[in-house]
């Protein structure tokens, strides 16, 4: 599939569908290249698909400018990067926000931390660490953004 002004892509979460899968992705790129609102797109093999426009995407942050968004299956959350005037930021919502698009009151926001490096992407994998890629493209050096994550 080949996603044309969608954006960076730096995480997107891909979630079953039926008998198929749904993605969620940043789209409406902006001049910089960073998507200014979250789509669901349904996966098409060999498919050429355009961004739709911001109006008609979700944006599930009030004055966020940016987006992007992971997927927890195992804790079954969505872990949403978002940028303000403030600076990056992440939310958490119940994965029920996005499959029922009501996205109502985060779990958990918090200002993202600064980390040494190039940012590269992030998941989510445990209750509740998020974990991102730092350094060059190729490195594998992570760091976590909680107290409880397991070593390695």
């Amino acid at each position: 599939m080949h996603l044309n002004g969608f954006g960076h892509g730096v995480a997107f979460a891909a979630l079953p569908s039926g008998s198929g899968t749904e993605l969620w992705i940043e789209c409406a790129a902006n001049t910089s290249g960073y998507g200014t609102a979250l789509a669901p797109i349904r996966y098409t093999a060999n498919a050429t698909l355009d961004s739709p426009a911001a109006a008609a995407a979700y944006r599930p942050i009030s004055g966020a400018t940016e987006y992007t968004c992971s997927v927890d299956p195992v804790y079954r959350r969505m872990i949403v990067r978002y940028h303000t005037s403030a600076g990056k930021r992440i939310a958490v919502y119940p994965l029920s926000a996005f499959e029922t698009r009501n996205f109502g009151s985060r779990l958990v926001d918090f200002k993202q931390p600064t980390i040494s490096g190039t940012p590269q992407g992030y998941t989510s994998s445990a209750s509740p660490p998020a974990w991102r890629a730092t350094g060059a493209p190729a490195s594998s050096t992570r760091t976590c953004w909680s107290e409880s994550c397991p070593p390695g």
